[in-house]
């Protein structure tokens, strides 16, 4: 898979050929460091400003730095911390860049590679674009107005009959637009497709509304759902050995339950295929463990961190907010284990040469999980936060890049995987040790009170 990132905005031509950038599947970072795999000169853009990762097949930001990173909707910040998922011909606002998102090879791992996929998606994108052109001819609308425009989506193979004698995919369409948090507008089904003859049938003359679903990054358990159907073979192939294999028809009943429990245009087609349906018998197929997704406690935490440092017009903001990984009560871990993010400040002194020296604050908030995916809570811990001291810098060359395997499951799955799995017990210290070592002072003043992970950790 490849990302490309592209500044369409007037600004972009002072960047010359860097206003390009390519992605590869390794993900990297930006902001206006030297060391970033994108590089930004911009004084309001953060020396880490944004993380872009590849997990589950697609392509995802991450906002690491305060100055923050909007997605299609200019009046709409990302949440710090909390990663997007980025679609093909999104415009991300980055400071006063607007940069344009393209995807190759981001097929969707239901449907996987086929050359019956192929030439559909190839038919369906050739009407598809003079539907759209139809609703808005090029150039008629505002850059506002064009990226809330619809996007083609087709669906994995479906038989008309069943056991399965031909097969045939429908082509929707989606979209994002103001006021939707955390979800997407999906359009009917608007054409039929046969994967024999790539015969395109139109059911509908225009794009009608179907209603709005939820977007959601997928759970471990989905992720390994769809990881064994992708190396099983295309559904196609599965669809056709279902009727005599007791492992296809297995894998084919869970993979498409699950479509049809997080699209609403599956049930839409379907109920238009009632002896498949009936195969399916989605109310009697456990397809995966519920989606568990950790809150983010960076949106308790800004309120008090904007109150203790208010902006002064005219100024950048000196302090940096920032808090610490989840840190457990007990150990081993469990669903039920009280998790502590510990809320501080810091600011770096750009006078001196690298490695800079940053003063940091003792913790002076708190929120806790009443459990790993529970409740947050916040607190304040005190209102005059005295310094650490100086927390020793690091040279730009010598800066961490992120760990895509951390980030893929997430802290809190990694400690519960560290109950007795070699591998989770590895990741959880190395990762963890790494924090220590880069947040010394933070870290000194905090573990004491999880004696138990600590002494896990080696600290």
């Amino acid at each position: 898979m490849i990302l490309t990132l592209e500044v369409i905005s007037a600004n972009g031509e002072k960047l010359g050929a860097e206003r390009r950038k390519v992605f590869s599947s390794a993900g990297g970072l930006i902001g206006r460091n030297p060391d970033c795999d994108w590089v930004l000169p911009d004084k309001h853009i953060s020396r880490r400003h944004a993380t872009v990762l590849c997990q589950n097949g697609a392509f995802w930001i991450r906002p690491d730095g305060q100055n923050g990173i909007r997605k299609n909707d200019p009046a709409r910040a990302l949440s710090i911390g909390a990663s997007a998922r980025l679609e093909d011909g999104d415009v991300l606002f980055i400071d006063d860049y607007q940069i344009l998102v393209g995807i190759q090879g981001a097929e969707n791992k239901l449907v996987g590679p086929d050359e019956g996929f192929t030439r559909a998606r190839t038919v369906a994108e050739e009407a598809f674009s003079r539907l759209r052109e139809a609703a808005a001819p090029a150039g008629s609308l505002p850059l506002e107005s064009r990226v809330h425009s619809w996007m083609l989506g087709l669906t994995p193979p479906l038989p008309p009959t069943w056991p399965a004698a031909g097969l045939c995919y429908y082509a929707y369409a989606t979209r994002q637009r103001s006021g939707l948090v955390d979800g997407e507008e999906v359009a009917r089904p608007w054409a039929r497709i046969d994967r024999e003859t790539g015969e395109l049938s139109l059911l509908e003359p225009e794009l009608r509304t179907l209603g709005t679903q939820g977007v959601r990054p997928l759970t471990a358990e989905e992720m390994r759902l769809l990881d064994e159907v992708a190396s099983a073979g295309p559904l196609e192939n599965l669809l056709t050995a279902a009727a005599s294999d007791d492992h296809a028809a297995r894998l084919v009943r869970r993979s498409y339950c699950h479509w049809q429990s997080t699209h609403s245009v599956a049930r839409e087609v379907l109920a238009l295929h009632g002896a498949f349906t009936a195969f399916l018998d989605c109310a009697t197929v456990e397809v995966t463990e519920k989606p568990v997704v950790p809150r983010d406690p960076s949106r308790l935490i800004m309120p008090d961190f904007l109150r203790r440092w208010p902006t002064i017009q005219g100024q950048e903001r000196k302090w940096i907010c920032r808090h610490t990984p989840p840190l457990p009560v007990e150990w081993p871990v469990n669903l039920s284990t009280e998790l502590r993010y510990y809320a501080y400040a810091f600011r770096v002194d750009d006078t001196k040469p690298h490695p800079r020296p940053r003063d940091t604050t003792e913790p002076w908030g708190l929120v806790t999980s009443q459990g790993c995916y529970g409740a947050l809570a916040y607190q304040s811990l005190r209102d005059h936060p005295a310094s650490l001291g100086l927390q020793h810098g690091v040279l730009p060359a010598n800066w961490r890049k992120p760990d895509p395997a951390w980030y893929a499951r997430g802290a809190q799955e990694w400690l519960l995987r560290a109950n007795g799995n070699a591998e989770a017990v590895a990741m959880v210290r190395r990762w963890y040790r790494d924090w220590v070592e880069d947040e010394s002072l933070v870290a000194a003043s905090v573990l004491p009170g999880h004696a138990a992970f600590a002494a896990f950790l080696g600290t």
